[in-house]
């Protein structure tokens, strides 16, 4: 699949492939690959199309821009069948409105939960999960909920969730 093919899925013209080119050019040639792309921060006439939502995220003629931005980088979510996939965006981003598509990748909900987790602060990988998990089943007792959070520097709910498996799994 190309972009161009991917911007047709979506009813969207060359007309609109072009008015949503001008101002990715314009962040990267101004920020580069390593900032946001902060859309909120322009007020240049070329982000008439864009609009801010409070859902946090902007769109661009009621597309999720984000998505488009990512797949002007050739980056398109993966078709497995079955797997339900959403576009994350990394811990190291700063922005809730950026478009940078080196920021967001494609994963899972798990992917969300963690890198929230990691933009709080908090140090949540598969090895800690899994340390957490067997430590809580190796023996309850001496690691309750509370305990865990403690050792691992975590909310109680966290552990919690992680040792019921109702977060931060990848099914």
């Amino acid at each position: 699949m190309n972009y161009k093919t991917f911007f047709r899925d979506l009813s969207m013209t060359e007309d609109d492939i072009i008015d949503l080119a001008i101002p990715l050019k314009i962040l990267n040639d101004e920020l580069g690959r390593g900032k946001c792309w902060c859309v909120k921060k322009y007020s240049h006439p070329a982000f008439e199309h864009f609009r801010l939502t409070n859902s946090s995220r902007p769109l661009f003629k009621n597309i999720d821009a984000r998505m488009l931005a990512v797949a002007f980088d050739n980056r398109f979510p993966p078709l497995e069948e079955g797997r339900y996939t959403v576009l994350v965006r990394r811990h190291t981003c700063t922005s809730q409105y950026c478009l940078n598509p080196a920021h967001y990748y494609y994963g899972s909900q798990s992917d969300v939960k963690k890198e929230l987790a990691n933009r709080r602060g908090r140090n949540i990988n598969e090895e800690v999960i899994a340390d957490i998990r067997s430590r809580r089943e190796s023996n309850k007792k001496k690691w309750t909920y509370k305990t865990l959070g403690e050792f691992f520097n975590l909310p109680y709910h966290v552990v919690r969730r992680i040792c019921l498996e109702n977060a931060y799994t990848n099914d």
